[in-house]
């Protein structure tokens, strides 16, 4: 793989040596931007196209009231802190890819992510509504 392409860069960026990592230089910051938007990606996955995360443990937590506002909060800290480190940093590619994740989180729905049309009806992805 070419470390001039965006995620050679990244990768680059994830392993920097632990002197380029001093707190106050961005890369906390950007690597838990893209942390959570990558964690806010999932989740609006997990909304908008449940048979894709169709797992019961995960359909307690999609059940919770609170997790839409939970996957709005992790959106608005994955912009914060990935922004914040493109202030920091002067490799600014943790900060892009933590908004470009966090970008296509927002744009698939964010926190007002519809379910999927099959979903909505509690019809299962095989069209059928019997149990044996």
């Amino acid at each position: 793989m070419s470390s001039n392409g965006l995620l050679g860069k990244l990768v680059e960026d994830l392993e920097a040596p632990a002197d380029a990592r001093w707190f106050g230089s961005g890369w906390l910051a950007g690597f838990f931007g893209v942390l959570l938007a990558v964690t806010g990606l999932a989740m609006v996955i997990a909304l908008r196209f449940p048979d894709w995360m169709a797992t019961p443990e995960l359909d307690v937590v999609r059940a919770w009231p609170g997790f839409r506002g939970a996957l709005h909060l992790i959106l608005l800290a994955a912009y914060a802190l990935s922004l914040l480190s493109m202030l920091l940093r002067s490799r600014k590619i943790l900060g892009v890819i933590g908004l470009l994740v966090a970008l296509g989180a927002t744009l698939l729905g964010g926190a007002n992510a519809p379910k999927h049309p099959k979903c909505a009806a509690g019809v299962s992805s095989s069209g059928s509504t019997s149990s044996w």
